[in-house]
């Protein structure tokens, strides 16, 4: 009887200790992670995301760049990549849609582009710009065939962790595979163009 009493009085003590800690960990508040930060954002001046591009930047007009703008710039970003593409042609059948615009080594302390970027493999910040589509160096305005319907532009920004060593010869592909590996950050606006 003794060993029962003992017994009992210990597992009493136990239950006590555990029903003590129980309730010490539900008065303990779960540590809340931080914030993430804010996504890198990418606007253009003139004309609204998914919405029709105005017309000094196509071929109905001066064919000039849009003046870009980005926010929320990812800690350790060395570049910027701008890359427009449209969506609704692929050349020769194949899987690549058609390019308009590619950029690289855009300083990555810069909040944007101006309007009307010169067509010239170097811009005066330091920029390179690919020969696109068509032997055009740097922006070629979207110019779709009348009566085809709207088309879709889509400016990418990416934001890289370095500068990338390419020539002015270099392809859209060739950037895209530089920058692999070392994206921090990115965003998408698309425009719409129909003739």
């Amino acid at each position: 009887m003794r060993a029962i009493g003992r017994l009992s009085w210990a597992a009493a003590i136990l239950l006590a200790f555990s029903a003590s800690m129980a309730a010490g960990q539900q008065g303990k508040v779960p540590a809340v992670p931080p914030p993430a930060p804010p996504v890198l954002k990418l606007t253009a001046v003139g004309f609204s995301d998914g919405g029709p591009i105005a017309k000094q930047y196509t071929c109905q007009g001066a064919s000039a760049s849009p003046q870009l703008q980005w926010s929320n710039v990812p800690k350790g970003t060395a570049s910027f990549v701008v890359v427009m593409h449209g969506t609704d042609n692929h050349p020769a059948k194949g899987m690549a849609d058609e390019m308009f615009w590619v950029l690289w080594n855009v300083p990555g302390d810069a909040t944007g582009l101006p309007e009307a970027a010169p067509a010239t493999a170097q811009l005066p910040d330091g920029s390179m710009q690919a020969k696109g589509g068509r032997e055009v160096i740097g922006y070629r305005a979207p110019c779709p065939p009348p009566g085809s319907g709207p088309h879709h532009y889509i400016f990418d920004l990416y934001a890289v962790d370095q500068k990338i060593d390419l020539t002015p010869q270099a392809t859209r592909a060739d950037v895209m595979k530089a920058i692999d590996g070392h994206i921090l950050g990115a965003s998408a606006y698309v425009g719409v163009f129909q003739q």
